[in-house]
């Protein structure tokens, strides 16, 4: 009788055991259950579902498919999410502290008040995000393509954003204190108001003559050359034909007779 009774525990752990994979809510409230993967199939991953205010630090979410997710106010801290689609995602007040996104998709992502620590984010892509007053500090954004990004009063202090792509971006209000921008595109950048710029390092940042950043008050031409800005390009000249159709045209307009 022993035999059989520890013949039939034996067979019980033996049996493969169902794992429920994990689901996640989009921001239109629906589910997509179960989560997947980048290039197809489902994401094995088997913890937390992933919703707003979730706990979900150290989680392995490489190559998960979360377009449009409501994450608002959820523990990423260490989370790995790289190569992640997150485009459109709601991360509002998220704690992404040492976050891995390395090339992650965050393009039209809400990030508004996210802790970025330490994060990792060399080559996302950030295109029209939202990191207004996010906590970017000591994050890591080499290669990021921030255009058209809104980064109003974040905090960058210690970031890395060599080579970033800050077209059109506005950092009205950012603190840059010891930002490093060393080859950055600030063609059509906002950077009014910014606070610490003298403290950052510009060297090599360019941008394009016919679109010029906003520049904070101080950043005159003599401290950009001694900085170490690079203006590229040549202004947009009118052909000659085009300038003389102008002027004809004005030529034609009625004037106004003296009375």
């Amino acid at each position: 009788m022993r035999t059989i009774t520890l013949f039939l525990i034996l067979l019980v752990s033996l049996a493969p055991i169902a794992i429920d994979a994990a689901w996640y809510q989009k921001t239109d409230l629906t589910v997509v259950d179960p989560i997947q993967r980048l290039g197809g199939g489902n994401l094995s991953y088997t913890g937390n579902n992933l919703e707003p205010d979730a706990s979900l630090a150290f989680a392995n979410l490489r190559w998960a498919d979360l377009e449009a997710a409501n994450l608002t106010g959820a523990d990423l801290y260490d989370t790995d999410l790289m190569s992640a689609n997150l485009q459109s995602a709601d991360l509002t007040d998220a704690r992404l502290t040492y976050a891995n996104l390395y090339q992650a998709d965050l393009h039209d992502a809400t990030l508004t008040g996210a802790n970025l620590y330490d994060a990792n984010l060399n080559y996302a892509t950030l295109a029209n995000a939202n990191l207004m007053e996010a906590n970017l500090n000591a994050a890591s954004l080499w290669g990021a393509d921030l255009t058209g990004a809104t980064l109003l009063d974040a905090v960058l202090i210690g970031a890395n954003m060599r080579h970033t792509h800050l077209l059109g971006a506005d950092l009205m209000g950012a603190d840059l204190s010891q930002t490093d921008l060393t080859g950055a595109d600030l063609s059509g950048s906002i950077l009014t108001a910014t606070s610490f710029w003298n403290t950052s390092t510009w060297t090599d940042a360019f941008y394009n003559v016919n679109d010029e950043p906003t520049w904070a008050m101080g950043m005159d031409q003599a401290w950009r050359a001694a900085a170490g800005i690079q203006p590229l390009g040549s202004p947009v000249v009118p052909e000659p034909a085009a300038l003389l159709l102008v002027l004809f045209g004005l030529a034609l307009l009625p004037r106004r007779r003296r009375r």
